[in-house]
């Protein structure tokens, strides 16, 4: 192992995480203790001081979920920031998520509250290594309490397998994952990707593009940067490039997966251009509803806005289907699914699914060995049911698979104005 102290704490969180289940509790108890028997007296320290480090997380956590206005917990928050006794629970520690980070000052002008419904804490801590200022000299953090995030450690998990997958096939999709951790009953520390921003935030710069009427703005965005001082035309095709090989990925991987409840604040891309998907609390096509209906009528989020980028094109309508965009013509706008990097795009995803589908046997053991950890959505065989058919097991023949995957395809791609309906809808309540 290059490791083997990172593995060791990673099991004591992965233990401690499950003593509040009943049928686990005595067995990984007396193996939690064992382990924490064989750690030297340092690393146990170490460990300690993360285990306080948690134990006062969770108490903000519960703290703030008293209020009930936004900028009422906030405050709480930061108020709770400045006592002497927190700061030195959550200050001069090592990351439970990577030990080889240490967490120096909190920052209070960077810690908040995010608006989304378990309230997770947005914790920052200043970098205080020697050559801190010149890698990242700001560690951070999400803190959720109130989520199962065992589910998201194995879809995440399950992407990184995935991306070895293509990776080994010659298929860089430029995957973007992040680490994840649970620390125990419904709560848990979540990695803080660097430099970027949810789709809806880059939207909420014009109103007409966050109300779905316009989708444009994603691309204007990519435009943005090119036209900044830092910016040139060799910049922006890598990052279109980048974005476009990243959304075949989780184009094809949520399908795969059934990731569902996806709308533009958990969709994000970083400054590079790669897209990437966050929060998987609902997988194997296990879908939200809201009075009764089902909200996500496509297999895969494949928006105009996605297309824009990918085409390179500044507008199209995005409530019309492909057909409806073939039969009109819209003064100004061009048809991005006819362009030449729809068309590569169309073939990388393809491409992806059919690495995929030859590793079946693999990523169905995988899901397969997690069926009796009690996840909320994986609890019995049955729940495989839908890897099996998004990957067309029963079919041997690979190019009826792949049409099977065309026709999802398409019906991701021409009914995605449902899609913008439900982002709208998103914004709205928000």
């Amino acid at each position: 192992l290059d490791c083997p102290t990172l593995i060791g704490v990673r099991l004591c969180w992965h233990l401690r995480s499950q003593l509040d289940n009943p049928d686990a509790r005595l067995r990984f108890s007396l193996i939690l203790d064992a382990l924490c028997r064989g750690f030297g007296p340092q690393l146990l320290l170490f460990v300690h001081e993360q285990v306080n480090a948690l134990h006062r997380l969770t108490d903000l956590a519960i703290s703030v979920k008293r209020f009930a206005e936004d900028e009422e917990q906030r405050s709480r928050f930061r108020m709770e920031l400045h006592r002497s006794e927190v700061r030195s629970d959550l200050e001069n520690i090592l990351s439970p998520l990577r030990f080889s980070i240490k967490l120096g000052s909190v920052v209070e002008q960077q810690c908040t509250v995010k608006r989304s419904k378990k309230r997770p804490l947005w914790i920052a801590w200043t970098n205080p290594d020697n050559l801190g200022l010149h890698h990242h000299a700001i560690h951070q953090l999400l803190f959720k309490h109130g989520d199962d995030l065992r589910q998201d450690m194995l879809t995440l998990q399950i992407l990184k397998v995935m991306d070895h997958m293509w990776k080994e096939e010659g298929l860089n999709l430029d995957l973007t994952t992040y680490d994840c951790l649970a620390t125990g009953d419904e709560m848990g520390l979540i990695e803080v990707v660097r430099n970027s921003q949810t789709i809806m935030s880059i939207q909420g710069q014009r109103v007409r593009s966050a109300m779905q009427i316009d989708s444009s703005q994603l691309h204007k965005w990519f435009l943005q940067k090119k036209a900044s001082p830092q910016g040139s035309e060799e910049a922006y095709e890598a990052a279109i490039r980048r974005f476009t090989n990243s959304c075949a990925g989780y184009c094809v991987a949520t399908f795969v997966l059934g990731i569902r409840d996806r709308h533009n604040d958990n969709i994000m891309v970083d400054d590079s251009g790669r897209l990437f998907h966050i929060d998987f609390g609902h997988i194997l096509n296990n879908k939200k509803k809201k009075f009764g209906i089902t909200r996500e009528r496509v297999p895969f989020v494949l928006t105009s806005d996605f297309a824009c980028v990918i085409a390179r094109v500044d507008a199209v309508h995005p409530f019309l289907s492909s057909d409806q965009l073939s039969a009109s013509i819209l003064s100004g706008e061009e048809k991005p699914y006819r362009s030449k990097g729809f068309m590569d795009f169309t073939r990388l995803c393809e491409d992806a699914y059919r690495v995929l589908r030859r590793h079946s046997n693999l990523l169905l053991t995988l899901l397969a060995m997690m069926v009796p950890s009690g996840l909320p959505e994986l609890t019995c065989a049955g729940d495989l049911e839908y890897v099996r058919k998004t990957l067309a097991v029963e079919l041997r023949d690979e190019e009826e698979a792949l049409n099977y995957f065309n026709a999802k395809f398409n019906e991701a791609y021409n009914g995605a104005w449902t899609t913008k309906i439900d982002w709208f809808a998103h914004w709205v309540r928000r």
